[in-house]
């Protein structure tokens, strides 16, 4: 398992990214559902995509703008139709 930390700077009490990064995920390996964490230096548009090993997409958990700061979403380990996904290995990918 490989733990990643973001780096932040404090502002008004909000913390802001230095840079927009994908931080990881936790539990890491999950069962069955594990938070992503990811921040933004900026308000921007974001996407962030499940794939299976093989690259086939699974499932979309957000396509929106969102504001600047540190986010976390919850994967529950379905797919798109909402379907629980089988044990193996998954890859995410963030676009901004």
């Amino acid at each position: 398992m490989v733990t990643v930390y973001c780096e932040e700077v404090e502002t008004e009490e909000v913390l802001i990214p230095t840079k927009t990064e994908l931080c990881g995920n936790y539990p890491n390996p999950f069962n069955p559902e594990t938070i992503i964490s990811f921040g933004l230096k900026e308000y921007s548009p974001i996407t962030l995509q499940i794939y299976n090993i093989k690259g086939q997409l699974f499932t979309t958990l957000l396509n929106e703008n969102m504001n600047a700061g540190y986010h976390e979403i919850l994967w529950s380990g379905k797919d798109s139709n909402g379907e629980q996904v089988a044990s193996g290995l998954y890859l995410y990918r963030m676009t901004t």
